[in-house]
């Protein structure tokens, strides 16, 4: 199902208690500067037939389901908010060429010139994630090329999985 291409994409936070970490004066978690976050799920895409990652942001369920989307799974937590910070990174949305899928890219693993020759279209921002593990809470995240077969117009790397969700051995057997 997948090739053994793998890159480490970024890590993102999995436990969200680090943001609740900021107390007022007067004993109560302070809300008001908390980073809004935002839900990354796995899909089965109707357009690859493979697994896609999408941030709760980009569509609701309803339209992702109409659109063909299936098999809902959670994958992790992250901000929607820049942490204004140097090991955070934008994480970004880029059309697939010829075959209206997506892919996630953290900023500045190619330059968007180099993308747009590639073909890629439509870049669009989605969430930030943490460049480093900054403690337990926090995992990485590896994205794999599907599944399609080499010369495929849709084979890239549309899929983005968490180092605890299935192991390198499971996707490559696979």
């Amino acid at each position: 199902m997948f090739t053994p291409q793998k890159s480490t994409l970024l890590c993102l936070a999995l436990l969200i208690p680090l943001f609740l970490s900021a107390q007022r004066d007067d004993g109560f978690s302070s809300f008001a500067n908390m980073p809004r976050k935002v839900k990354v799920n796995r899909w089965v895409s109707p357009v690859v037939g493979d697994f896609v990652s999408i941030p709760e942001s980009h569509a609701t369920d309803e339209q992702l389901r109409s659109w063909g989307y299936k098999d809902k799974i959670f994958q992790y937590e992250t901000m929607l908010d820049n942490p204004e910070d140097e090991s955070s990174v934008a994480v970004y949305r880029w059309t697939m060429p010829n075959c209206r899928e997506f892919i996630l890219l953290a900023e500045h693993e190619h330059t968007d010139a180099q993308l747009e020759s590639w073909g890629y279209t439509d870049k669009k921002l989605m969430f930030y994630a943490w460049k480093t593990k900054l403690n337990s809470s926090y995992v990485p995240v590896s994205r794999w090329v599907n599944a399609l077969p080499q010369g495929n117009t849709c084979r890239d790397y549309t899929l983005s999985v968490t180092a605890t969700e299935l192991s390198d051995a499971q996707l490559t057997s696979w």
